[in-house]
């Protein structure tokens, strides 16, 4: 009998363990490993989930500019620092009322579910609330779709980047 008890317990260990490793496989699946923040499948499930449950959202699409220049001037471990801190920054003025991500290189964004305010006052609380204000000549190009202009998550963000590039294209012409 007690050789069946520690046959069960070492069976449960395994479980545990197994359960832990797999715990540990999806966070890493879903985290970005530089910043910490959630990356392409974290915003894709999370953005489904939003529409699956029917919440009203919005996504903000974030690309540095001057991030290139920076990096290649400073090296690569000035440019993960400021990766990381701008990461860090996104989380702290949103608040918890949105989720970060980081797609990757320089793009960042923005899930914010039930805002309350309207399109244009939102647009103008992410353009000076979500600038890099922490180092010259980088700049945040922010582009913003809401879901409701949209037929689903993905296409929210396909708009939200094709209207972060045209502020960019703008930019480039002043």
């Amino acid at each position: 009998m007690l050789g069946l008890r520690l046959l069960y317990l070492d069976v449960l260990n395994e479980k545990l363990q197994l359960s832990d490793q797999l715990s540990n496989l999806r966070h890493a699946a879903l985290t970005d490993p530089l910043t910490g923040l959630g990356n392409q499948r974290a915003f894709d499930a999370d953005a489904e989930a939003a529409e699956a449950a029917h919440e009203d959202f919005v996504v903000v699409f974030i690309d540095l500019n001057g991030f290139k220049a920076l990096n290649d001037k400073f090296g690569h471990a000035l440019g993960d620092s400021l990766l990381r801190g701008y990461g860090v920054w996104l989380s702290r003025v949103t608040h918890e009322r949105a989720q970060v991500y980081r797609l990757g290189g320089d793009e960042f964004v923005v899930l914010m579910c039930h805002s309350v305010l309207s399109p244009a006052a939102f647009s103008v609380w992410a353009m000076d609330r979500l600038q890099i204000p922490f180092v010259d000549d980088v700049s945040a190009a922010i582009g913003i779709a809401w879901r409701h202009e949209c037929e689903d998550a993905r296409a929210v963000l396909s708009l939200a980047d094709r209207r972060m590039y045209a502020v960019k294209r703008a930019e480039l012409l002043n």
